[in-house]
């Protein structure tokens, strides 16, 4: 892969959007990033010397106009959003996040940019839940206001592309994990309490989930982004079911700890979603593109991190 003009990563502190700017930066290219004020780069400490940093807050039209008008970037990768963790469910900030910043950028690119690709970072909560596997022709179905707001925001994005003519791929991952993952969700939480000596304390676990190590994800990202189709959704994700029983269990064999799993200590959510399990054959169609990395080498990688960077959290 050639990079030659400058590509711009919205929610680069994040835990995807961190890991896609470290390929980049591997792949030389001149990679600009945009963060919250006063955002917390902890993710991006090892590579801030590589990287053109932005602060601004992308719900301001004004700000998000003159940052596209200055960088010019051939590709943009938009993972910037707000909500994925549930509690943090406010109406207003969700839709000014996910929808309007989306609208402005979109927008701002249309106007400064020539021949740009978009990147858009969908969500496996779109759907819903699901019995079966998901494809990406799957209805709709938001059990929570986020999955809401991701599907407002991919529904405005495609009539704004189109009518803008920006080249655009929304990539819905399914459940990521991996180096970096934030401490409340719950392969870290399980890592963190064995290292804290404190106990595992889960729902029942009867949940189905989908899980792709972060690594694998991140590279979808970027084959999308290189690649030369356009107008396309993609489901990113193992097509693997895992209960989540499973994975607490083989998460603590991992640790060959004989921690206290505390199973039903956590309710499960009033707006809980059963099974979400991805198809990931248009991945594979469409950018050549399939994970890498098995559960239990992904789990082992991830569990020798956190041992090692536990000072992070």
């Amino acid at each position: 892969m050639r990079v030659e003009r400058p590509i711009l990563v919205t929610g680069a502190a994040g835990f995807i959007g961190s890991h896609i700017v470290k390929k980049l930066i591997k792949l030389s290219a001149d990679v600009h990033v945009v963060v919250r004020e006063k955002n917390n780069l902890w993710r991006l400490n090892e590579i801030k010397n590589k990287i053109v940093l932005h602060e601004i807050d992308l719900r301001e039209k004004r700000s998000v106009y003159s940052l596209i008008k200055k960088v010019k970037p051939s590709i943009v990768y938009h993972l910037a959003a707000y909500g994925v963790q549930l509690k943090d469910e406010s109406p207003s900030l969700l839709f000014e996040t996910n929808v309007n910043s989306t609208v402005f950028l979109l927008e701002a690119i249309g106007r400064y940019c020539s021949e740009p690709k978009v990147i858009i970072a969908g969500s496996c909560f779109e759907y819903g839940d699901v019995k079966g596997k998901i494809n990406e022709k799957t209805s709709f179905n938001p059990a929570n206001l986020y999955g809401v707001s991701k599907v407002a925001e991919e529904m405005a994005s495609i009539i704004i592309a189109k009518k803008l003519d920006i080249p655009y791929i929304i990539c819905r991952p399914f459940g990521v994990y991996g180096p970096f993952e934030a401490s409340y969700r719950i392969i870290p939480h399980i890592f963190l309490s064995i290292i804290n000596g404190k106990p595992v304390k889960v729902t029942e676990g009867k949940q189905v989930r989908d899980f792709t190590y972060i690594e694998d994800v991140a590279d979808a990202f970027i084959k999308a982004g290189f690649s030369k189709i356009s107008s396309q959704k993609i489901n990113i994700c193992s097509m693997i079911p895992i209960k989540l029983k499973t994975l607490i269990n083989r998460a603590v064999e991992i640790t060959k700890s004989k921690i206290n799993i505390q199973w039903g200590a956590i309710p499960y959510r009033s707006e809980e979603m059963w099974s979400l399990v991805g198809d990931n054959s248009t991945a594979k169609k469409l950018i050549g593109w399939e994970p890498k990395t098995s559960f239990d080498e992904g789990l082992t990688k991830t569990w020798e991190w956190y041992k090692n960077n536990r000072l992070f959290f």
